[in-house]
């Protein structure tokens, strides 16, 4: 139980951590466009991403990818299905690879 709670707190603590890090280095387009984009056109915030990897640390780049950008690609590939789906899973996954590694 104890540590269910402190993994609990854990994760919030990081989010809240990652929120006003990315606030106080002038990301604030990120934050209020992070559960807008369309998982199916990656391009801009693979761009995005890219040029602050630079000025970010490591484990900031890691949450963002963990919190914000994986539940959103587990989402559309859990919805997404191959014989009514227009646009194959490829296109849209493969940009993630070089930035997501193992993730996914």
């Amino acid at each position: 139980m104890f540590l269910n709670l402190f993994l609990n707190f854990l994760t919030v603590f990081l989010e809240y951590t990652v929120t006003c890090s990315l606030r106080c280095t002038g990301c604030d387009k990120f934050l209020c466009h992070r559960n807008v984009w369309n998982v199916r056109y990656p391009d801009a915030l693979i761009h995005m991403l890219d040029e602050w990897r630079p000025q970010m640390p490591e484990w900031m780049m890691a949450n963002i990818l963990e919190k914000f950008v994986f539940p959103k690609l587990q989402v559309e590939v859990e919805n997404w299905n191959p014989l009514t789906d227009m646009m194959a899973i490829h296109i849209w996954i493969h940009p993630w690879l070089p930035m997501m590694g193992t993730v996914l």
